[in-house]
């Protein structure tokens, strides 16, 4: 055999190989999906049976949520945020308490321990744009994932988001004057995350079998399901993975990694993208 036909042959045989491979990995794909598709059949049919309504496509996927993420306070980060906000040459005071107070040439900033915080920009322009723009750009400069709620008047509420889930208990307000100033506040640490606390966290379906366990106990009242959703809870120092109910009877959060149900506080469930 020649160099020429021996390098085609190795050529198709290696093409051959691939495509068994890939027929392989595809197959495999399938066969998950499959099983992910009769799964949640299994567990619309289980709510069923208990006179609950577990709406089709409440839940996308049966993942694990992502692990816990620790967030350590970082003086240097908030010292660089408060610059690219309020300007060069911004100044930092410790006013005690694990309270910062920056002043700059552009406005003031507010920094706690817990996470809150107040950015005043009373020079800040809205003329020729829509403040939805402006609040992301704000956000954007913060370096904050976010995600619209509602709007009030000229105040816009944002969800902060950690790995594209909502953070609960972790909101941002701007709140706009008619043609120039902004007010921004809310909950964010700026800091350095680290690897959380390594426990056996619940998956959709788990956490959606504890839920139930719950409404047939009596623990709470709910006759429909609407959105089962990953988020996660802010406890002051870490992001803790947690699923999200929406239902007719209101908002409920599992802790994943405690099984606990608490009745969330918010008054909405999801909305948007």
């Amino acid at each position: 055999m020649s160099s020429s036909s021996l390098k085609t042959y190795l050529i198709v045989l290696l093409l051959i190989v691939n495509l068994v491979f890939a027929a392989a990995l595809v197959n495999d794909i399938m066969e998950g999906n499959r099983a992910r598709d009769a799964g949640l059949r299994d567990l619309v049919s289980v709510y069923r049976s208990s006179g609950v309504t577990l709406a089709e496509g409440a839940i996308k996927e049966l993942r694990t949520p992502p692990v816990s993420v620790r967030i350590v306070r970082s003086a240097e980060s908030e010292q660089r945020l408060a610059e690219r906000l309020l300007g060069p040459g911004t100044l930092g005071e410790d006013l005690g308490g694990s309270i910062f107070y920056y002043t700059g040439m552009s406005g003031v900033a507010r920094f706690r321990l817990d996470g809150t915080f107040e950015v005043s920009l009373p020079y800040y322009s809205t003329t020729g744009g829509k403040l939805e723009s402006f609040a992301e750009d704000l956000a954007a400069t913060m370096g904050v994932k976010v995600r619209l709620l509602d709007t009030v008047g000229s105040t816009l509420h944002y969800a902060v988001l950690h790995g594209g889930s909502d953070v609960v208990n972790q909101r941002i307000s701007f709140s706009f004057g008619s043609t120039i100033g902004v007010t921004v506040a809310g909950v964010y640490v700026v800091g350095a995350e680290q690897p959380g606390d390594e426990y056996n966290y619940a998956d959709a379906l788990t956490a959606s079998l504890k839920f139930l366990r719950e409404i047939e106990s009596g623990g709470i009242l709910c006759g429909a399901v609407d959105r089962v959703d990953s988020v996660y809870l802010f406890s002051g120092s870490a992001y803790i993975p947690a699923w999200r109910f929406s239902g007719d009877s209101g908002v409920y959060l599992l802790i994943s990694m405690t099984g606990e149900l608490t009745v969330s506080l918010l008054n909405y469930s999801y909305r948007g993208a």
